[in-house]
């Protein structure tokens, strides 16, 4: 995406214009490059975006947490992300700290929630156990026609637990069909 940011900023566009709506970044991404290019697209669209970062482990302590989500709403240039996801899990930084990082945020209006993405079955009852039912809001799992294992391990639908799953879901045909519309790109 990032080689070619104006090519880049029309895709996304148009998505947006044929109904698009969910956009899913991270700080991670071309290193901070695709927020930019994201923020660029979505310029005077806010209102029609819902717009999804995450956080890497390596910044999940309380302190990096809130830095790299001020980060990331500079890059976009927005005010507020919709949710706010840790990205993975690694054990550098106890849950409990990230959490409690994601409420400040919350609480200063900085996300509207939060959640965590490629959680297994077993992170995600420690995290439920550690801030109760309702609070996070979705695990975001990587699930499409050429992606299925968490179908195994996770109920796609809901956990037992009252969390969504945010299904990150692009199959090869629709990949491919977006750089036929969108050659330059490819």
């Amino acid at each position: 995406m990032e080689p070619k940011p104006k090519e880049s900023v029309r895709a996304i566009r148009a998505g947006i214009a044929e109904g698009a709506n969910h956009i899913d970044t991270a700080e991670m991404y071309g290193s901070d490059r695709v927020e930019e290019i994201v923020g660029e697209a979505i310029k005077g669209l806010r209102d029609k975006v819902f717009i999804v970062s995450k956080v890497l482990p390596s910044n999940a302590d309380a302190k990096n947490t809130i830095l790299a989500c001020e980060r990331s709403l500079k890059h976009l240039r927005i005010d507020y992300l919709d949710v706010y996801l840790l990205h993975w899990r690694m054990g550098q930084t106890p849950l409990e700290e990230t959490f409690r990082a994601f409420d400040k945020l919350l609480s200063d209006g900085k996300i509207r929630s939060w959640g965590v993405s490629n959680f297994s079955l077993g992170d995600m009852k420690e995290a439920v156990g550690l801030v109760g039912e309702g609070k996070i809001v979705c695990n975001q799992v990587r699930y499409s026609i050429d992606e299925r294992r968490v179908e195994s391990t996770l109920d796609t639908k809901r956990t037992r637990d009252n969390v969504r799953a945010m299904k990150l879901a692009l199959t090869s045909d629709q990949i491919r069909r977006f750089h036929l519309a969108f050659p330059e790109n490819s």
